[in-house]
Order: structure tokens, then C-alpha cells, then sequence
């Protein structure tokens, strides 16, 4: 799922991108490898539903190996947990692995960051 920001939101995110960067490289914020950003809490709370959230916890911890299995284990419809998954995997937080009709769920992050910084990078 995509969706349109304005010039001035981009470049604030530009801003926000660009002091996150200097300071990993500059060793001043320390993230961890296998980490995924997130910069504004709009892009945050459309990815986090309690429901996606307890989809993650469920892949993590039961490795299911199939869309069908994760369903069952989630106790939830295949179709909502078939929608859910399309987001994460828009977002690079899982990926499907497809082999024949069946899609295997797996995590492509250890670590999600909410930057709460708002500092920007000097103009």
C-alpha cells in the first residue's frame, strides 16, 4: 500500500533519512544489522495493527508452513490473514516464499526502530 505525501513531508522525511544516516555512519546512533525504520509514525501505525503485530509474534515463534497453518494458529480467516501478510510483505517485514500454491511465511527483520528523534540534518 502506497500513499501521497506532500512536497514538504518529503523533504522533512529527506532531512530525517539523511541525520539518521550521518549518525550511523558517524557512530553517534547505533542500530543493530537487520533492522528495519520506520520515520514517521503514520507509515508505523498503518503497518502496526495489534493484529499484524500478533501475526510476527505467531511466524516467529511457531514458524508456520503455510498461509492456511499461520490462520489456524492465529485463529483467524485466511483471507484477513492472506490481506495482513500482503502489507507486511509490502513493507519488507516478511516475505512469501511461494512454492507451487502454497506461500511460506518468514521475517525479514530481528529489529523494527520508530525514530523519535524529529532532529534533522542542518540545511
Amino acid at each position: 500500500m502506497t500513499y501521497k505525501i506532500s512536497r514538504e513531508e518529503a523533504q522533512q522525511k529527506s532531512k530525517q533519512l539523511k541525520y539518521l544516516i550521518r549518525g550511523v555512519v558517524e557512530g553517534t546512533i547505533d542500530i543493530p544489522n537487520n533492522s528495519l525504520v520506520f520515520l514517521d509514525a503514520k507509515t508505523l501505525i498503518e503497518v502496526f495493527t495489534k493484529r499484524r503485530a500478533e501475526l510476527l509474534d505467531y511466524i516467529q515463534q511457531y514458524h508456520p508452513q503455510s498461509v492456511q497453518k499461520l490462520a489456524s494458529i492465529a485463529k483467524r480467516k485466511k483471507q484477513a490473514v492472506n490481506r495482513d501478510l500482503r502489507m507486511l510483505e509490502s513493507h519488507k517485514l516478511v516475505t512469501l516464499e511461494r512454492k507451487g500454491r502454497t506461500a511460506t511465511p518468514r521475517i525479514n527483520h530481528t529489529y523494527i526502530i520508530y525514530d523519535l528523534s524529529r532532529q534533522t540534518a542542518k540545511s
